[in-house]
């Protein structure tokens, strides 16, 4: 993102905090049922990677009948002094950091963390 930013460029991004993923969603199982569809979904968290893996079961109507798509998806918990320094590393510099709550810092309990890092 650095390489593709010109200087004085500004990257936005959010991501799930380290705390959603470790007391929220952690092995948690949820599942829903609509009209075009239904999913389960078992989440699974390993604490030494500090990976959470989420496995998907949707099944999408076509008809009468249902089609089933397995997906997985792995997310890592970062905390927000990891991604700041990895900013830092690469050369961003008037790094914000906010919470859930418009225009706060994030709190310990905060599910998304968003970030604003300038280009040097």
């Amino acid at each position: 993102v650095y390489d593709g930013l010109k200087p004085g460029g500004v990257f936005v991004f959010d991501m799930s905090s380290a705390y959603k993923l470790e007391h929220v969603l952690a092995d948690q199982f949820y599942g829903w049922d609509e009209d075009e569809g239904a999913c389960l979904w078992l989440n699974e968290y390993d604490e030494a990677s500090r990976i959470l893996t989420m496995e998907l079961l949707f099944f999408v109507r076509e008809g009468e009948l249902y089609r089933k798509i397995p997906e997985t998806q792995r997310q890592r918990a970062h905390r927000t002094e990891e991604i700041v320094l990895l900013l830092e590393k690469e050369g961003f510099g008037n790094i914000e950091v906010y919470g859930d709550a418009e225009g706060r810092a994030p709190e310990a309990d905060d599910e998304r963390i968003y970030f604003v890092a300038k280009r040097a």
